[in-house]
């Protein structure tokens, strides 16, 4: 295995001023004068100045004085292990922030001994320590692998480290480990006689201005330097490949080329790629159109193939982007969101990988128009929808996105059932909430919200993440459902979601529940709508109404749980009454609603008033019953002066109080900051 490295650093060089100014300021009344003269005053030109440099065994040396930082005649077994260090250091006048990267520059596929085609990037496992002052070179092998994990695969977006060093400060290190696990069998070996697999990666720091330095207004002068895009560079060149399902490099990006469409086996097929100019109008309105994407063309000819026989060609682009569209001669090709669906005419693009993969059988300029990776709903997958199906099963998160793109841009999905047919990792990357509305929990003045039935069929979906709900209501992996009868939320499991919010209404399945004004009066109207839900290691964060369920509901509860999961209600300048309402499973239970069946294991909740342990404010419902809490922590915000708060509900409207049967609560603790409070049950007022 090969690794070349690389290395941009940012050197702003300017020479210094020295600027004398005189002022004379003088007065002259009758006999008086006065003079005021200046000192000197300098300009002096900062300068951004990053350094990196590695342990070559003996001593720290820059790495732009190697070729390698590895061995380039290691061949790899499972076991091998190796690692390098690097140090970051800040050598100029002004302070930067950094981004430091492991990407691949080259890779080239190979044949295993079982006749498969494999990568040898699938079999290693790659890790990047965060950044720290003191060195972070492993010990030694086994502290090296304990440091690395065990996922394998080559994942950019993991790898990426990003910090900052003022001037003068301390040096920062960043340890790179790559091995291969023992688990690694004959999947990995490759075959006599073939070529063998290989990847070169390049390791790429950046660095650009931080806001440290002032001028007369603050320091913000600054806050919009950022880094360069990460896209590829690929230089033109000429290569042919002379048997068919062999493959070999595009230029100095990693990727590959089969002749898997020739049907001669030996027949020659060269492959012509060079950096182009796309000015035909779609790529250029598809560029205008979005505002903040970038074309990247090529001319590429390929000569030999069997006529009629697709191609296919993959090319690494870059990590931390996505492919709004990709054209050939300026007609557009057909997105895939599975690599095994490619055919003539489609593209594929991984964008955790950086790949974009395509099959054609004509060749010419292709050009991909891209921009930086957002959002889930940049990759949202809506071709499984249409107008005369009642029922979808959605079964990747780019589905489930394309479910949040639907709703958000109009169809509220009413009358249709949406159920999930696999399990969903939405791997920590940024949620937009299905229904993304603003209103106030169900005054309706939006046309956004979800009015469907969604099944999780016992599914799990993992790693939500919301973090730039910042001032917006209704937050969670649903923004807003509007209920009626027939809605159904229920059967879903909800893993590891972190969700921030400082509006009103937060969850981790939904920011508001509700049924409007039509259902606020009478009981039974709407049934069990919200049932078998888990919630487990979660993280939810709100203004108002946060719930580790849902932060604003008008729906009866029925089978809920909620495991090591923490909300909060923070107080802040967005939400009225901030601070109020949080519950681990509604931060408010509303108007005639219920709940039953309840299990809480290992919650802590947090806020300013209205906190408990199932609802921090159940106002005026029917019944909260059988509920088993085993481990609970509620705390008031240390200013609070408040003693609303409770194990099951932090208020109970005074007004057809509910009714409270079957609680069950052990291991509970009450707090006000960190001193402990009288335990609470119910809490009436």
């Amino acid at each position: 295995m090969q690794k070349n490295t690389t290395k941009k650093a940012f050197l702003l060089s300017l020479a210094s001023m020295l600027l004398c100014i005189s002022m004379l300021v003088g007065s002259t009344f009758a006999w008086f004068t006065d003079t005021v003269t200046s000192g000197v005053n300098r300009i002096v030109a900062g300068n951004l100045d990053l350094e990196v440099s590695y342990w070559d065994g003996s001593k720290w040396a820059s790495i732009q004085d190697v070729a390698t930082l590895f061995d380039p005649n290691t061949l790899w077994e499972p076991g091998h292990t190796e690692y390098v260090t690097l140090k970051i250091e800040n050598k100029g006048t002004l302070a930067f922030n950094y981004k430091a990267m492991v990407q691949p520059v080259n890779e080239t596929g190979g044949i295993n001994v079982n006749d498969d085609a494999f990568r040898l990037s699938d079999y290693l496992v790659f890790k990047t320590t965060k950044p720290t002052t003191s060195d972070s070179t492993p010990a030694d092998r086994n502290a090296a692998r304990a440091l690395a994990g065990t996922e394998m695969k080559l994942n950019q977006a993991a790898l990426t480290q990003t910090g900052y060093i003022l001037s003068g400060g301390d040096a920062q290190y960043i340890t790179l480990v790559i091995y291969m696990p023992e688990t690694v069998g004959n999947e990995a070996n490759y075959k006599t006689g073939t070529t063998p697999p290989k990847i070169e990666l390049g390791i790429t720091v950046f660095a650009s201005q931080r806001t440290a330095e002032s001028d007369s207004f603050g320091n913000e002068y600054d806050a919009i330097a950022t880094f360069p895009d990460n896209l590829a560079t690929i230089d033109a060149f000429t290569k042919t490949v002379t048997a068919a399902d062999d493959s070999f490099t595009i230029g100095n990006a990693a990727g590959t080329v089969q002749a898997s469409g020739n049907t001669n086996t030996g027949t020659e097929i060269t492959l012509t790629f060079a950096p182009t100019v796309d000015d035909s109008a779609s790529v250029v309105n598809a560029v205008a159109s979005s505002g903040s994407a970038v074309a990247i063309s090529y001319d590429i000819k390929v000569s030999g193939q069997t006529s009629g026989s697709a191609v296919t060609v993959e090319i690494y682009l870059g990590s931390g982007i996505v492919v709004n569209d990709f054209y050939h001669n300026g007609t557009a090709m057909t997105k895939v969101f599975d690599k095994d669906s490619l055919a003539d005419g489609r593209y594929y693009f991984d964008e955790t990988t950086g790949y974009l993969t395509f099959k054609t059988s004509t060749f010419s300029t292709f050009s991909a128009v891209v921009e930086k990776l957002v959002n889930w709903i940049q990759l949202a997958d809506t071709s499984w929808y249409n107008d005369t199906n009642t029922t979808f099963t959605l079964t990747t998160a780019n589905q489930l996105a394309g479910l949040a793109k639907l709703t958000n841009n109009g169809n509220n999905f009413s009358g249709k059932t949406i159920i999930l047919g696999a399990d969903i990792d939405l791997k920590g990357r940024e949620w937009v909430p299905v229904g993304a509305s603003n209103d106030y929990a169900g005054d309706w003045k939006s046309a956004v919200y979800f009015a469907g039935s969604f099944d999780g069929n016992g599914r799990t979906i993992k790693n939500l993440k919301i973090t730039s709900g910042e001032g917006e209501n209704n937050i969670g992996l649903f923004g807003l459902i509007k209920v009626a009868e027939g809605v159904e939320i229920k059967n879903v499991v909800i893993d590891g979601a972190t969700i921030k919010g400082s509006g009103q209404s937060t969850g981790a399945l939904a920011g508001a529940m509700t049924a409007g004004a039509k259902w606020q009066s009478g009981v039974g109207l709407v049934p069990d709508a919200c049932k078998n839900i888990t919630v487990k290691n979660a993280t939810v964060e709100g203004g108002k109404y946060t719930g580790g369920v849902i932060g604003y509901a008008q729906t009866n509860f029925d089978a809920i749980t909620v495991e090591n999961t923490k909300v909060s209600s923070i107080k802040n300048t967005h939400a009225e009454d901030s601070g109020e309402n949080a519950g681990l499973v509604c931060g408010n239970l509303y108007d005639l609603f219920n709940a039953k069946n309840i299990t809480i294991k290992n919650g802590e909740v947090f806020g300013f008033a209205k906190v408990g342990g199932v609802a921090g404010s159940s106002q005026n419902s029917h019944y909260i019953r059988d509920v088993t809490i085993d481990g609970l922590i509620v705390k008031l915000d240390p200013a609070s002066t408040s003693d609303l708060y409770g194990s099951v509900s932090g208020r109970v409207g005074s007004i057809n109080a509910p009714q409270y049967t079957g609680i069950t609560v052990n291991n509970a603790v009450f707090k006000k900051g960190e001193d402990n409070l009288t335990a609470q049950q119910i809490k009436i007022v």
